[in-house]
């Protein structure tokens, strides 16, 4: 080896500090060593480069425990060949570019000793599905009582956030009571808010009727001030009323679609992947996701991840496989990410 390569190694900031990276992520990073980490591989594309040179290393020194002196005079000489297929291998780091720094909600990062092939979702809260296949994704900390008859699909949250997902049936309204408010569906896709001072309301689809039991007179001159649809709240609209005081008329706004979606981000899970084929992780993100993965190869499908990620975190992913393991992408079209190794 040339001593002056050697040399220039050893003084070069990026290589020291690549390789104590290596050496602390195989041993586990802790939450602040995993944000550190973060900052220092989106600071310089070499971070990326050199940590990955490094982290080779570490993975072919852990084979020597494939051989000791007890097993035989001379090494295996087949010891750090590389393995017959590149199908298999493990995302045992925690990467984010520079331009995905604000994109990248989770982390990926090793496990190396977690039950492999497995996948957890980390919920926010949790979901519940009725029996007439309306769906409740609750946040956490809310709290309900779900009350079916045969006129009337009623739920009761008495505390925190909910999203209502409602089928449609015109004999049953599905309606949800919270702190003196009634709001009615038939099929529709809502949100609710219990705050401690204020409630609110965002429609995603459809129309929901909006009634007071607590303060009709506040109620009465909303009707006055715009008109007897006012109490109607179409998609796209925010509805916020006052627990503080039964004077004060409800506050109705018009919001855009981003805007909507900021409110409803709650929903999205942490996944949590454990030695977890790609394939496997791209199907949890496909049934979570406008956005759909598309695997070029099927040879891609083996591909091992542990870590954990957003579930929303669609182009954190595509920066997260194309640093580690040289998987680049490009649209398909409206809403479809092709997967391919370069």
């Amino acid at each position: 080896m040339d001593k002056r390569g050697k040399r220039s190694r050893e003084n070069d900031p990026v290589a020291v500090a690549a390789s104590k990276w290596a050496w602390k992520v195989d041993q586990g990073l802790e939450a602040e060593e995993q944000d550190a980490f973060m900052t220092w591989l989106g600071a310089d594309p070499r971070h990326g480069e050199a940590y990955r040179a490094h982290a080779k290393s570490f993975k072919e020194f852990d084979q020597l425990i494939d051989w000791q002196p007890i097993h035989g005079v001379t090494p295996n000489a087949d010891l750090f060949a590389p393995p017959e297929s590149a199908t298999r291998k493990r995302l045992g780091i925690f990467l984010a570019l520079a331009a995905s720094l604000a994109l990248v909600a989770g982390s990926l990062l090793f496990r190396g000793r977690e039950e492999a092939g497995t996948v957890d979702i980390a919920l926010s809260g949790g979901e519940m599905i009725l029996a007439d296949k309306s769906v409740i994704h609750y946040n956490k900390g809310a709290e309900f009582d779900v009350d079916y008859s045969s006129d009337e699909r009623r739920i009761a949250l008495r505390s925190g956030e909910a999203y209502f997902d409602v089928e449609k049936d015109a004999a049953r309204p599905f309606v949800v009571e919270a702190e003196g408010v009634e709001l009615v569906a038939i099929g529709t896709a809502f949100n609710v808010r219990v705050g401690s001072e204020q409630l609110e309301v965002f429609v995603e689809e459809g129309i929901v009727e909006m009634n007071h039991s607590v303060a009709p007179e506040a109620w009465e001159r909303l009707g006055e001030l715009e008109d007897a649809r006012s109490r109607r709240l179409n998609q796209f609209t925010k509805a916020v009323v006052s627990l503080n005081s039964t004077d004060e008329v409800p506050r109705l706004a018009v919001i855009s679609e981003s805007e909507l979606k900021q409110e409803l981000s709650w929903q999205h899970r942490m996944l949590v992947f454990k030695g977890t084929s790609l394939k496997s992780a791209v199907y949890e993100f496909n049934r979570l996701n406008e956005s759909q993965f598309v695997l070029a190869d099927s040879a891609m499908e083996e591909l091992q991840i542990s870590g954990t990620i957003q579930s929303d975190n669609v182009m954190g992913l595509c920066s997260l496989l194309e640093v580690s393991f040289d998987i680049s992408n490009r649209s398909l079209g409206p809403n479809q990410i092709l997967l391919f190794q370069k």
